[in-house]
This record gives C-alpha cells, sequence and structure tokens, in this order.
C-alpha cells in the first residue's frame, strides 16, 4: 500500500513497544502507514478505551473520525467511524458504517487479504497480507456512504447515534 509517513505521536510512540511485543515480522505500524489520504476527512485520533466505571468498549484504537451514540442511562459515548486496533495476535480494522441495511465491510468480504472478518470488522496478522485496492475500495465506500448520509449510514449496537464528524465535512 502507498502511505505516507504518519507523524501522530499515539501512532508511532507506540512503535518500539509493539514491535518488541510483535516483532519485525509484522511490521506494524509502518512508518509509511496512514488511512488519511484515502479518507482525508476523518481526523485521526486516539481512543484509550471507556473507562471502568462508564459505557463504552474498554479496548485502546487508533480512531478515523468519530461520532456519539447515546446509551440507555442518557450517557452519551464517542467511538471512532473507523479504527484500528492491535489485538494479541492479530490487528482488526473496525467500521460502525452501514450501506442498505448491513455493515459496509459485508460488501467487501473476501477482497479485503484478511484472516477473518466479523459484524463491521475485519482482522488481519501482516499489513503485507492485505490486498491494497481492496482496503482502498473499502475506504472509498465508506467516504462516498458518509457523504450522502453522515449520521444515518452509522449503526452502533442497537443505539441511537446523535452526531458524526463527518457531518461536518
Amino acid at each position: 500500500m502507498s502511505f505516507q509517513r504518519a507523524a501522530d505521536p499515539a501512532v508511532m510512540g507506540s512503535r518500539r513497544r509493539l514491535w518488541q511485543i510483535f516483532g519485525p515480522a509484522w511490521a506494524w505500524p509502518k512508518d509509511t502507514m496512514t488511512i488519511r489520504k484515502t479518507v482525508p476527512g476523518l481526523k485521526r485520533w486516539f481512543y484509550a478505551g471507556a473507562p471502568a466505571d462508564g459505557p463504552g468498549m474498554r479496548m485502546s484504537l487508533i480512531g478515523y473520525g468519530s461520532f456519539q451514540y447515546e446509551v440507555k442511562s442518557g450517557q452519551r459515548v464517542t467511538w471512532p467511524i473507523v479504527g484500528l486496533a492491535l489485538q494479541k495476535n492479530y490487528i482488526s480494522l473496525y467500521t460502525s458504517v452501514i450501506k442498505d441495511g448491513a455493515p459496509i465491510t459485508e460488501r467487501h468480504k473476501g477482497a479485503l487479504g484478511e484472516l477473518r472478518s466479523g459484524r463491521g470488522n475485519f482482522s488481519f496478522v501482516t499489513f503485507a497480507q492485505l490486498s491494497a485496492s481492496g482496503v482502498i475500495a473499502l475506504l472509498n465506500d465508506i467516504d462516498s456512504t458518509l457523504r450522502q448520509d453522515p449520521i444515518g449510514a452509522l449503526e452502533y449496537s442497537t443505539y441511537r447515534i446523535v452526531s458524526s464528524s463527518a457531518a461536518a465535512r
């Protein structure tokens, strides 16, 4: 994949630790990695995980774009539109974008070079195994879907979506 250098400390600041854990064979994160080239309207940020006493996912990840959903208590949770998370044995890309009533990743299943896929996510071991054209097609599909409906194209379980950074683009 052709990527530009990611100078974000949340990404590159963890490189030494990630490299020690997963080794050079994983080649993550690459010096030249970025999703921003394909979807520049989705601002990159670091999601440190929800607090133990609050709603939301506990995992940390690199997010691109954001939206808020409202849980039953009325609290609002901010979550990435696209998220990249380092798991124990693989890397996962998550997205909450839906198209035609189904997770947008379903439309790209098998074309990404993924190890496995789930509802709104896919996983891989190394970036080298991914199909650059498949991932770029997914990201372009996410971008065009959000441009058409920046809030209605998002889904997080059964929670109500209340705002989206894609609406401000």
